[in-house]
């Protein structure tokens, strides 16, 4: 675990839950950049933290994620998802 570390480790779990659950077509169509604040200097150069937001929209699949059959939809049939 020391190799992979917490964030690794979260990216693992997040890709074994996808995988399990199974395909859901989604698509990112905006991503809102709120901020953007010096992290610090470091060899590979300047680093800078963006805060912000992902908007997109789901193929709503019947049975794949719980409730999404009565969720609300946009003019394209999806539903829309932000994060």
């Amino acid at each position: 675990m020391a190799m992979l570390g917490w964030v690794g480790l979260g990216w693992v779990a997040a890709l074994a839950g996808v995988l399990a659950v199974g395909p859901v077509q989604a698509k990112v169509t905006r991503l809102e950049i709120t901020s953007k604040q010096p992290y610090g200097s470091f060899r590979g150069g300047e680093y800078v933290r963006w805060e912000g937001r992902v908007v997109g929209e789901l193929a709503p699949a019947a049975g794949v994620i719980p409730g999404l059959e009565v969720a609300g939809r946009n003019a394209a049939g999806m539903v829309e998802y932000s994060a």
